[in-house]
């Protein structure tokens, strides 16, 4: 298994208690807690809850845990207090490394063209934190005045820029000093990195660790 939670927003994978699996070792991936962390913002509904812990508590019924990172081993440790778990750590692509060994500056590229400006890549729910950052970078007078813009790597729903735009209003920062760059592809977000002043991550909680 890949995890216990492939499959829990649709019925395409069944959910397999393995301690039925008599004689068969079992193996899952264990990517984080982040909702057992933070229970008051992400298990406010009872069914959403039940769904959630039915699935969390299987993983310490595998033989062996593999974790993302030795943070989530950490937290697997702390939390279920067994030891049949070893760190695996995320990685990337032989293509996407390419890609970064390959880079090379040019003026005309998407990273070049958004002049000078902080990034940030990832999704937009409460544990990343990004209002928080949206409020940092319209506290500095570089970006008061124009100059200095922030960049969020996604496609992003207006229910969810809205709110960030609306720091900027207050502080009466053009609109244009927040971008949204929508589906890129992996050549530009190179770019996109290499071009920054700096990539920022203000999450509250990663599976990858901090």
């Amino acid at each position: 298994s890949a995890s216990p939670f492939e499959g829990d927003s649709a019925r395409t994978t069944p959910f397999i208690k393995v301690k039925s699996l008599e004689g068969i070792k079992t193996a899952c991936i264990n990517y984080d807690a982040i909702p057992y962390r933070y229970e008051d913002i992400y298990m406010q509904d009872l069914n959403t809850n039940k769904a959630y812990f039915r699935r969390f508590e299987e993983i310490a019924n595998f033989d062996t845990v593999l974790c993302i990172s030795d943070f989530t081993q950490d937290e697997y440790l702390d939390i279920f207090n067994k030891t049949n778990s070893a760190a695996i750590s995320a990685g990337i692509s032989d293509e996407f490394s390419q890609l970064v060994n390959e880079w090379q500056y040019d003026n005309t590229s998407i990273g070049a063209k958004l002049g000078r400006y902080v990034v940030y890549v990832g999704g937009l729910d409460w544990r990343k934190n990004v209002s928080c950052l949206v409020e940092a970078m319209a506290n500095l007078p570089e970006c008061q005045s124009g100059e200095l813009k922030l960049v969020l790597v996604g496609e992003f729903g207006n229910e969810h820029l809205l709110p960030l735009k609306n720091i900027f209003d207050e502080f009466d920062i053009p609109q244009e000093c927040l971008l949204s760059t929508g589906y890129i592809e992996d050549n530009e977000l190179v770019d996109i990195y290499k071009n920054a002043l700096v990539a920022v991550q203000p999450s509250r909680m990663e599976g990858f660790g901090l």
